[in-house]
């Protein structure tokens, strides 16, 4: 694989006009809702959890590659502010 076809955790989760999708599933579902999408041939993986941690935090390969908070902090709400 050259880098231009590689998948890394960065690529799956900046949006691209490639027809990569995501979609919220109940636990309890998962497995009914990969086989599914997988019996049409097309991969899928579960890529995060949601919890009550008020964060999204998101894996690849047992490393945490990203922590996207819920809510701004407040110096990033003082930030925009000046922009605005």
């Amino acid at each position: 694989m050259n880098a231009r076809s590689a998948t890394t955790a960065e690529n799956e989760f900046l949006p691209r006009a490639q027809g990569r999708m995501a979609a919220q599933v109940a636990k309890k579902h998962i497995d009914e809702v990969l086989a599914a999408i997988r019996s049409k041939g097309v991969p899928a993986e579960v890529i995060a959890e949601i919890n009550d941690d008020n964060k999204e935090v998101f894996e690849y390969n047992g490393k945490t590659v990203s922590v996207i908070p819920n809510k701004p902090s407040k110096a990033e709400l003082e930030e925009v502010r000046k922009k605005a």
